[in-house]
């Protein structure tokens, strides 16, 4: 249990006589004082608890309430120094209030001088000049780089054609990769980037990027063939899906300002969790068996083919920021998050939970860890991923305080064609969906 000492004393002494202080050092001793409360809270709900035993075996409980009696006066005092610090701190200036900076890939659009004469174009063929320049490039994310070519053709073989622009000194001015999916299923098509939720071309300006994009156009689109480019930013005259968002939810500096932020009802959500056996675990490799068995199942009963272990595999080999976090219900893996991070921002582009463990809201247990561990990290930005706008996973992210932030899913396609409708509302996939919800997982 802790106790008064655990402060030190000319901290409780500026506090009693009020002295001038900066509002670190007030935070600094808000912090301690709300984690010392918390920690008496506790301490005397466990007494109240052994006195209710000691009640029921008919055994003497006067000790131990005279043990609850000296809580609740410290209780009483600590309180009194949380008002008179929040008191305090109301009196001092406002901070400055702190500046988020958007993920890259929805950040302004920088234009570079780069001129649009004289630029050619060619496969790349060397990882390191094309990695360079998605580096520097302000608007880029990790799909973009070439880790995530070995990604795919490891996990699924699939061909892919990595274009670069240049100019006539032969600096890269911009890239756009692409990855073939031929299935008789869901058709051929090329795609920037599949699997994820962000592609498309970089450019050093607009006029490069269209002048990529065409030139893919030219080279792969037939008959029977299109282009999928997963944008985030518009771009003129092309067919368009914009049924897709993104939920970008700003960080703070520390997890007791994002705590403060929450709804008062997805806090008691959390609490209510936090009651229950539960634990959290983040790691890499050791972890990959408990997430992976738990995301086979979610996407069995979402009547979704899930990808082979393999994938996961490869993720953590080409991403070092790439991690594993699993809830533990009784020290069974019952909630699971796959997170990956690129820049100043931490992504969950893979979660699952298991339906039966739902009751015990170890959905919001397992995020609110994954959030506290962005912090801890340094992320200034954590990505929920991608929803449908008004859909359930939507109105979930929301919750956390997440802005929607617009894709744009542009496609190059053949004379006359429309934008193919892959998705679960489709009639053709119905039975597919039906079918594949009742096959067990292996």
């Amino acid at each position: 249990m802790m106790t008064k000492t655990d402060i030190p004393t000319s901290d409780k002494t500026a506090i009693d006589s009020a002295s001038p202080k900066d509002q670190e050092a007030l935070k600094s001793e808000h912090k301690a004082y709300k984690k010392q409360l918390k920690q008496l809270t506790e301490s005397k709900k466990a007494l109240s608890k052994k006195i209710g035993s000691l009640k029921d075996a008919n055994e003497c409980y006067k000790e131990t309430a005279i043990q609850v009696q000296s809580l609740n006066q410290e209780i009483k005092e600590t309180k009194g120094k949380l008002k008179a610090l929040n008191a305090q701190i109301a009196n001092k200036d406002t901070p400055a209030k702190q500046v988020f900076s958007q993920p890259p890939q929805f950040s302004t659009r920088l234009k570079r001088d780069t001129k649009n004469e004289g630029i050619y174009f060619e496969v790349s063929s060397s990882d390191s000049a094309w990695d360079q320049y998605v580096e520097q490039h302000p608007n880029s994310t990790l799909y973009h780089s070439s880790a995530i070519r070995n990604v795919i053709e490891n996990s699924f073989g699939h061909s892919n054609l990595y274009l670069t622009a240049k100019t006539q000194n032969h600096t890269i001015c911009g890239i756009l990769p692409l990855h073939q999916l031929n299935s008789k299923l869901f058709g051929n098509s090329w795609t920037a980037v599949p699997f994820f939720n962000y592609g498309g071309a970089l450019a050093d300006n607009p006029l490069i990027e269209t002048a990529l994009i065409d030139h893919a156009a030219k080279r792969v689109v037939a008959k029977d063939t299109h282009i999928e480019i997963r944008n985030t930013h518009p771009l003129a005259n092309r067919p368009v899906r914009e049924d897709k968002i993104s939920m970008i939810l700003p960080l703070p500096k520390e997890s007791e300002t994002l705590w403060e932020q929450l709804g008062s009802k997805l806090r008691a959500q959390i609490k209510k969790a936090q009651t229950n056996n539960l634990h959290f675990s983040s790691g890499r490799e050791e972890l990959l068996d408990d997430y992976y068995k738990i995301f086979a199942q979610n996407m069995r009963d979402l009547g979704t083919p899930v990808y082979s272990k393999r994938f996961f595999i490869e993720m953590l080999k080409q991403h070092p920021s790439a991690k594993i976090c699993v809830a533990y219900l009784d020290n069974k893996a019952v909630a699971t998050g796959f997170v990956v991070g690129w820049k100043n921002t931490l992504e969950i582009p893979w979660a699952s939970t298991l339906r039966k463990a739902n009751k015990y809201n170890v959905n919001m247990f397992l995020y609110w860890n994954i959030l506290q561990l962005a912090i801890e990290l340094g992320y200034e930005n954590f990505d929920f991923g991608r929803s449908s706008k008004d859909a359930s996973t939507y109105k979930f992210k929301k919750q956390w305080g997440a802005n929607p932030q617009q894709l744009y899913w542009y496609y190059c396609l053949p004379e006359g064609a429309s934008p193919p409708q892959i998705n679960n509302n489709n009639p053709k996939y119905q039975i597919l969906i039906k079918v594949w919800q009742k096959i067990p997982v292996w």
